[in-house]
């Protein structure tokens, strides 16, 4: 199988050699603008199988060699495991107990792992060539640091490598341990085998290659329909086109078959099914190469075609270029000053930010303005050139359209095409401060890993303390778990300064906790903790099922006419399944309460079994008053609705109508409160509400920490600076909580703090005056003008407001 990580960025009918160019419509035209916007791959001609071949920068190639040295031998130990159970099987099954026989298919097993993994380290850095985002080397060799030898031990396929049962070794061996008998039962065992895991692959592989196959032939009959009424075939040899077209994209898909289906055969078996279930590589594939550059499709077209009509398509194609060469600078020249302020914007985000980690004056970046000239330009003939043979690709009218629009055309050049990361602008940035500077920009930086690592750490364990709620005491043991585990987690710690576009998505923490040992978990939480621990990437699904719309698909009712009853059917299980998700979230927030109470206390059994009961009967309670508000609300919105379209209409049903139906928590419920006082005596209340108090504490604490964590990575704090804002931002995050959670209810679940466009809102809630006392005018400067800041502002005072509301009304 190919590696999910093989992103194709090419797709089928790109121009080659002019012969291909033609003008694309509809769907086509699109997927040509969204295709044009991605990075190119390495080489643009080879296929992705001839592109891995190709090494890279000799700093990429040794880290991708240290990663191969790593999991080599993982994957020797697993491929050692796999032989020994069939040495286990052969001995059980047929009663081996020569000792010469087993001895020689002891050694047979061995040298055919050893003639396996041979080149299974070369062929593994090949693969992973493909996956690096960036040829950059700092960023690949940052991210090649991030990878999990254990992870990719099974999980990652390469191509050329072969499992040891498959070698002519092993297979002697058997053929003289058994008699005739034996032997056709084990090439049956073998054969059922195979012919078991083949209908596996072909499930994972055939989606995949239809969808190609399908976008090729969508492809290639645009391109046709614009060829043959300038070639002006006659009808057999426009047919006979049609057909070459078509044959050329069944040919790459026969190779992208045979390439996919390679390297599913090195997973041992014991591991397939496990690849099967939980690997998605075949999900969202492009075919990675052009069917005009395969020899049947170039040398039927000269076969087909004579030459007067393969002069009329270049006259057209050059009237094509023609066009394109005087519409493309008037367009490229409404979009070159945006673009080209944004990267001077980058520029000086990165000069600024190795001013601030030192504190310097912001006249050294005088010495900057020549090379910061030369970059721009240079990245600017380079984006010219890219935008004008994309321009020069596209069909007339689409260009036309942009003309019309009159906003230009825009695209984004490699990483290691901007003007950031242009070698002459690194080393010029190295030359603004000494080499005694820079170590004490290295230790300022370190120091900010440090804190970086206890704030989100912190950050980590509070989201699980929000659904699995610890005591005091476990939260001690837990932190360093999690703090370790959170290490593993790039999304947690990126490494450029912010400037919008960074979400934590709260699933992500569920990732982070399986990565603790169970061992280290059975200490510290009890029975019921652990298995929720275990549960929560379920628990996570359901609360995004309830917060995010969900996709109703298209009914299909075959011949018969739709009934009004089908409606009906489609909108009540579209209420009953909202439904189900709220009262299973609601449910698991509730009984998690009763058991801290338990837990807190030392309730006994009975009374906790009542406390479970009132939890339940408070969720009941709160669903018997949201289902029917939700009901009458959803069906006011589906009013005139069609079988045809609700299921659209439906799924545009933002979770915010559902969400802002809930007219008190399920806890204030009488139910809930009344055995509360029945279960818990005045004293084991009294401490019970102190453990809660605790927790909202480290919660409070936890966010004005990751909050901080932000804004030291947009301005560079030090450990003083640092020290000082954080009771600052505390005592805001304390006052402001409940009307910055209000104020950020959104559709998807996600917390205000988590969200890049209202993490940073509690930095202006502390005043102008005591900001500038900590912060240093670089620092303000930087801040202030900086997106966040002014969208915070945007928020603020709306903010203030509700919370000035909230106060008097209390």
């Amino acid at each position: 199988m190919i590696p999910s990580s093989f992103l194709r960025t090419l797709f089928l009918g790109v121009v080659l050699a002019g012969t291909w160019l033609a003008p694309m419509t509809g769907a086509v035209a699109q997927q040509l603008a969204v295709v044009a916007s991605a990075p190119a791959p390495m080489d643009p001609v080879l296929p992705w199988w001839e592109r891995v071949k190709q090494p890279l920068a000799p700093e990429i190639e040794t880290a991708l060699a240290g990663v191969a040295e790593k999991v080599t031998p993982l994957r020797k130990k697993d491929l050692t495991d796999f032989m020994k159970a069939e040495q286990d099987w052969l001995v059980q099954t047929f009663q081996i107990t020569d000792e010469a026989k087993l001895n020689a298919l002891k050694t047979a097993a061995d040298q055919a792992v050893e003639e396996s993994i041979k080149p299974y380290p070369q062929k593994l850095t090949e693969t992973h060539r493909n996956r690096l985002p960036s040829k950059e080397v700092a960023a690949a060799v940052a991210e090649i640091a991030r990878w999990e030898p254990e992870t990719l031990a099974w999980s990652r396929l390469v191509l050329g490598c072969t499992l040891p049962d498959e070698l002519d070794v092993w297979k002697g061996a058997v053929k003289a341990a058994l008699d005739p008998a034996q032997l056709a039962t084990w090439e049956k065992r073998r054969t059922d085998a195979r012919e078991g895991w083949d209908k596996q692959v072909k499930a994972c592989i055939t989606p995949w290659l239809n969808a190609g196959r399908m976008q090729g032939i969508a492809q290639v009959n645009a391109r046709m329909d614009a060829m043959l009424p300038v070639m002006k075939l006659e009808a057999d040899k426009a047919t006979r086109l049609r057909e070459t077209a078509l044959k050329a994209v069944d040919q790459l898909c026969a190779e992208e078959e045979k390439r996919a289906t390679e390297p599913m055969w090195f997973i041992a078996p014991a591991r397939r099914q496990q690849f099967v279930e939980t690997n998605p590589v075949f999900r969202a594939y492009v075919l990675d190469a052009d069917p005009g550059t395969l020899p049947v499709w170039k040398e039927l077209l000269a076969a087909v075609a004579g030459p007067d009509e393969l002069a009329r398509w270049d006259q057209h194609l050059a009237d094509r270029k023609a066009k394109a060469d005087k519409e493309i600078p008037g367009i490229l020249k409404v979009s070159v000053d945006r673009v080209r302020s944004t990267w001077e914007k980058n520029l000086e985000r990165d000069a600024d930010q190795t001013l601030l980690a030192l504190r310097l004056p912001k006249e050294r970046l005088k010495t900057l303005e020549g090379v910061k000239r030369t970059v721009l330009e240079r990245a600017e003939k380079r984006w010219n050139t890219l935008a004008t043979e994309q321009l020069q690709k596209m069909e007339p009218s689409a260009r036309d359209e942009i003309i019309k629009r009159g906003r230009g055309y825009y695209i984004s050049l490699q990483n290691d095409d901007q003007p950031q990361n242009d070698t002459e602008w690194k080393k010029a940035l190295e030359g603004l401060i000494t080499p005694e500077e820079r170590k004490q920009v290295e230790i300022s930086n370190a120091e900010r890993k440090v804190r970086r690592e206890e704030q989100v750490g912190r950050l980590v364990l509070s989201e699980l303390d929000r659904r699995l709620a610890f005591t005091s005491q476990q939260r001690v043991v837990l932190l360093p778990l999690v703090s370790k585990a959170s290490l593993g987690d790039s999304r947690l710690f990126p490494t450029e300064p912010t400037e919008y576009g960074y979400d934590f998505q709260s699933q992500n923490f569920s990732t982070i906790a399986a990565r603790v040992k169970e061992a280290d978990l059975q200490p510290v939480l009890d029975e019921s903790q652990l298995k929720a621990w275990k549960g929560l990437e379920k628990t996570q699904a359901s609360e995004q099922q309830e917060s995010s719309p969900k996709p109703v698909a298209k009914p299909d009712f075959g011949t018969r006419k739709p009934e009004p009853e089908d409606l009906e059917q489609m909108v009540s299980t579209f209420l009953y399944e909202k439904s189900l998700a709220r009262q299973t979230n609601l449910m698991n927030a509730m009984v998690t309460a009763a058991e801290d109470a338990a837990r807190v206390t030392g309730l006994a059994p009975d009374r906790m079994a009542r406390l479970r009961t009132a939890a339940r009967g408070a969720v009941e309670a709160a669903m018997d008053e949201w289902r029917p508000t939700v009901d009458s609300v959803v069906r006011g919105r589906l009013q005139g609705a069609t079988v045809q379209d609700v299921g659209q209409r439906m799924t545009s049903i933002d979770s915010y109508y559902f969400n802002m139906y809930r007219s008190r928590k399920t806890e204030e419920y009488s139910v809930w409160q009344k055995a509360l006082k029945a279960e818990l005596s005045p004293e084991q209340f009294k401490k019970w509400e102190g453990e809660q108090k605790a927790r909202q504490d480290f919660q409070n604490e936890a966010v004005a920490a990751f909050v901080l964590a932000e804004f030291d990575r947009k301005v560079l704090l030090n450990k003083e600076q640092s020290e000082l804002l954080k009771p600052k931002l505390a005592a805001v995050i304390r006052d402001y909580q409940p009307d910055l959670s209000n104020y950020f209810s959104g559709s998807d679940g996600v917390p205000w703090y988590l969200q890049y466009y209202s993490m940073l809102i509690p930095v202006v809630g502390v005043t102008e005056k005591e900001l500038k006392t900590i912060i240093t005018p670089g620092q303000w400067d930087s801040w202030t003008k900086s997106n966040e800041y002014s969208n915070c502002m945007s928020y603020w005072g709306g903010i203030e407001q509700n919370h000035a509301s909230r106060v008097r009304n209390k």
